[in-house]
């Protein structure tokens, strides 16, 4: 209805439902009750495929890395390649909202050379198209980008850091100790990580959604024993939303919950025990037969818990494992939803807990045990869910948070820290450090006592040697000879880099410079020019951009720029328009460009670097421009303008010492200026103006 609301009224806004507002059952609908029209929609979803190719290339060059102590080109860094990727992409159009204002009536030439004219409303916002086609090619080139762009990102990520490292090197002994996917849980597709704990809580982190299975298991320790626990997706299974019926002896059905409940539902009492005698039986749907008194008695007689009322029956099995695969303990409950079983539907949330038997690991350190687990519908033997094994891990006792130094010199600074959040204590913690020979340097201990949760180790170490230093963290539990938690950093010792004889130079010929006076004095001459400029009076007071809707063809059928005075309406650009002439006593040149020749025109302005590669100098006189920029200092040779070849020079012929500033650019120590530079001394000085005139 889009459409047509658009053309029937002043303004229309369009809105996509969010998915949510979805969810809840809102409908499509169009709100007229104001003169602000409301078009609430189902906007659909944009699905496609691409196929993107991207070139990049990355450089860092010409750091003074021998000023810092390093060789040159050391820190140099080149990337380039080509990443071609194809796919598809699906995206649902929700929370989006258009607006179209419509304004002034217009009739146009069609441009067709008959003088034929159409009727046409001007819409002030408008793209200068169908503006629904333009909504969706913004949907299609969004939902292709970002799909291209995730599936290429990492690559060249990985790419660049890889690069980095090998330049500044890595840390053997610290690589060793680090784990980059330590409580982490890899999704299916191989190639994204995501944390333990976010699987199966609902949210699907693993793009593919693997990290939400029906089914996973875990261990864990809770006072005396273990307990194994079965994460269950109970949407997989086929439990009836309604209670499960007992049929009366002439066919009546009343609720399973009312038998033998001391009332007579049924006419001839056949569902209490008056109606039966002690010897009456009941069979189950595997064909055993139980006694009529055992139905509804809050235990499950028969195999399936139809006695019960139940209206599915599973078998739960659970398996605890070592970390090599050995099985520890072996489990089986049932669930279904009625009394009887070890886990009904009314108290079930998600899990279903199994305790082991099994003492929990005491010794200090990480523990790691695994699980397995299915579930089988208990009337055909049918394997609803499974999984082949999970491992989690446990950490008991203190751990080393942290273990690092670094130096200043040949001074180095090293920090320990232990965190033990339980207070257990009873472990050591024993901090060392060698060079590079092996030689100890510093050695150290502290009582991890339990009288606190963390525990910090701060030392200053002066060293005389250069080279390579590594500092080694140990805990070890009271009563053992092995540690149970170590860690290492290794880092390079060098004395420190006095700032070279280049670098002293060129801070004292930026200090020395006559930068600052050249600011200002042509701040003053531009200042100077522009006050004898009097200002022009704008020709026209009004103006109108407007891309035309046609209510005839449902579509933007063109685009007109046009301008008003107090004396008439002007088409600066578009098509012919009643009411509007085309002798507009001050033209504005206009080119309105597309497709190649945008970008031909962009590209142009970009590597522009003269003034005569942006304006026609002919017509402008520039010689009182380059006149300032001389008298201010800069170098106008390479800009283009007019050069003054007159002789200023000093009467004896002698050449004038050259400044702080001469000198540091003559040894190549400071660039010269360049176009981009006289760009901004000029905004430079409207800033010396700006503040010349506040005071």
């Amino acid at each position: 209805p889009i459409y047509v609301e658009m053309s029937d009224n002043d303004f229309t806004n369009w809105y996509c439902l969010e998915e949510w507002e979805i969810d809840e059952g809102m409908q499509a609908e169009v709100d007229d009750s104001d003169s602000d029209v409301v078009v609430v929609d189902h906007c659909g979803t944009v699905s496609g495929t691409y196929t993107g190719a991207l070139d990049y290339s990355f450089s860092l060059t010409g750091i003074p890395t021998e000023d810092i102590g390093l060789d040159a080109g050391e820190l140099d860094i080149e990337l380039s390649d080509s990443v071609t990727e194809s796919g598809t992409f699906e995206d649902t159009i929700t929370g989006d909202e258009m607006e179209f204002s419509m304004g002034d009536s217009l009739t146009v030439d069609l441009g067709d050379g008959a003088g034929l004219t159409t009727s046409v409303t001007s819409c002030t916002n408008c793209p200068p198209g169908n503006p629904l086609m333009f909504f969706m090619m913004g949907q299609v080139i969004g939902g292709a980008s970002e799909s291209f762009a995730e599936s290429v990102a990492e690559d060249v990520a990985d790419e660049l850091s890889d690069s980095i490292l090998n330049i500044f090197g890595g840390d053997e002994a610290e690589s060793e100790d680090y784990d980059e996917y330590e409580n982490q849980w890899q999704c299916d597709s191989g190639d994204q990580w995501v944390y333990e704990w976010e699987i199966n809580n609902g949210y699907e982190d693993c793009w593919d959604g693997s990290d939400e299975m029906d089914m996973s298991g875990s261990w864990s320790a809770y006072g005396e024993n273990m307990y194994m626990n079965l994460d269950i997706n109970d949407e997989m299974l086929s439990f009836s939303d309604e209670e499960a019926t007992f049929t009366c002896d002439d066919g009546t059905e009343i609720d399973w919950s009312s038998l033998r409940d001391w009332s007579n539902d049924c006419a001839n009492n056949e569902d209490e025990d008056a109606g039966h005698s002690e010897t009456d039986t009941w069979t189950c749907n595997d064909g055993t037969t139980i006694s009529w008194n055992q139905i509804n008695d809050y235990n499950a007689d028969c195999a399936s818990a139809e006695d019960e009322g139940a209206t599915a029956h599973y078998t739960i099995d659970g398996v605890l494992m070592s970390e090599d695969g050995t099985p520890l303990s072996q489990h089986q409950g049932t669930f279904c939803d009625a009394n009887g079983c070890d886990q009904t539907m009314d108290w079930f949330y998600g899990e279903m807990s199994f305790d082991t038997g099994i003492a929990p690991p005491t010794s200090y350190g990480s523990h790691e045990y695994c699980t397995s687990g299915s579930v089988t519908d208990t009337s055909t033997g049918d394997i609803v869910m499974e999984f082949s094994s999970m491992c989690n891990e446990q950490w008991i006792g203190p751990s080393i948070g942290h273990a690092h130094a670094h130096s200043d010199g040949m001074d180095i600074y090293l920090e320990v820290s232990v965190y033990d959040w339980s207070e257990e204590g009873d472990a050591t913690l024993s901090v060392s450090m060698v060079d590079e020979n092996g030689n100890q340097v510093f050695l150290d201990s502290m009582a991890i006592d339990g009288s606190d949760n963390e525990y910090y180790m701060e030392e200053d170490v002066s060293v005389l040697e250069e080279g390579e230093y590594c500092l080694h963290a140990e805990l070890t539990e009271t009563g053992q000879s092995e540690p149970y938690d170590a860690h290492s950093h290794c880092f390079s010792v060098e004395e420190g880099q006095e700032p070279s004889d280049r670098i002293v130079a060129v801070v004292e010929a930026m200090a020395e410079s006559d930068l600052g006076e050249v600011l200002e004095q042509f701040g003053m001459n531009l200042e100077d020019r522009l006050s004898d400029v009097a200002p022009t009076e704008f020709p026209y007071n009004d103006g109108m951009w407007a891309p035309m809707w046609s209510s005839e063809h449902a579509a933007m059928v063109g685009v007109g720029a046009y301008a008003m005075d107090d004396d008439g309406a002007y088409i600066m650009a578009g098509p012919a328009t009643e009411g509007y002439t085309n002798d507009a006593p001050a033209k504005v040149s206009i080119r309105y460009l597309t497709g190649v020749p945008a970008s031909t025109a962009a590209e142009e302005a970009e590597t522009a670097t003269s003034i005569e590669d942006i304006v026609d100098t002919e017509d402008h006189d520039l010689a009182e421009i380059t006149e300032d920029l001389q008298e201010a200092g800069v170098d106008t040779t390479d800009l283009g303008l007019p050069i003054d070849d007159t002789d200023d020079g000093d009467s004896d012929g002698e050449t004038p010492p050259q400044t702080a500033e001469e000198l540091a650019e003559d040894a190549g120590l400071l660039p010269a200026l360049s176009p981009l530079s006289v760009l901004a001394v000029i905004s430079l000085a409207g800033v010396f103006i700006g503040r010349r005139n506040d005071a």
